[in-house]
């Protein structure tokens, strides 16, 4: 049978030089799909590809929530990778392609179903995050109970590793909350519509486990279910 294929999303090409983009490319070879890094500057017919994968990264510029920036880091901000990544959304939404967002991925998904972010959540949550910028950290996160995703990952609570310093504030329209951190940062959201759309805050390419292969091979069956 042959391997879905799996376009993910790179801030540039020289990512690919970049141990933490490869783990992407690996996972997503592990859930058995065939990955298609994708860069900003082209244009892209994701009519043509199975699956989008959208990867963590920099900050997305408030003024697409219609904020100014208050805690966004600037030097993070790339509005050539913005642009690709709300285009390849907005056609997988259109054409019902599954899509899998992970970090800055599932805020993309926020945004673009009119969302908001907390541009930085140092002063309401729990150090736990990794929101130092530096180092990724381990906690749990509480599964909803009836979601999508407690249905893919089949528990109540797993253990995650994180690396944000922005979290999910209004959930755009059409959106459902699927798990919570311990101090109630969101951690995951699901599309309350029929096709695949999941978005989580953390790193399941960081250290693949077996939810981590849970996840992606959810993203790779309804790419040949669809």
């Amino acid at each position: 049978m042959k391997r879905p294929s799996v376009a993910i999303t790179l801030p540039n090409a020289s990512a690919f030089r970049s141990q933490k983009y490869r783990n992407y490319l690996e996972l997503i070879e592990q859930g058995g799909g065939d990955p298609l890094p994708l860069v900003p500057g082209f244009t892209v017919d994701l009519t043509q590809v199975d699956a989008l994968l959208l990867s963590g990264g920099g900050d997305i510029d408030p003024g697409r929530y219609g904020e100014k920036m208050n805690g966004t880091r600037e030097n993070e901000i790339s509005s050539a990778r913005d642009n690709i990544e709300f285009d390849l959304l907005k056609q997988a939404v259109d054409n019902h392609i599954p899509v899998l967002g992970i970090c800055r991925g599932m805020q993309v998904i926020n945004v673009y179903f009119g969302g908001t972010m907390h541009q930085d959540i140092e002063d309401i949550s729990q150090p736990i995050h990794g929101s130092n910028g530096k180092d990724y950290q381990r906690h749990r996160v509480t599964i909803e109970k009836g979601s999508l995703l407690h249905e893919i990952l089949g528990a109540d609570e797993i253990e995650v590793m994180s690396h944000h310093h922005q979290a999910v504030n209004n959930l755009g329209h059409d959106l459902a909350i699927s798990a919570r951190a311990e101090d109630g940062i969101v951690e995951a959201i699901e599309f309350t519509n029929s096709m695949f759309l999941v978005g989580v805050q953390w790193h399941p390419e960081v250290d693949i486990d077996d939810y981590s292969l849970k996840l992606i091979k959810a993203l790779v069956d309804a790419a040949l279910k669809k």
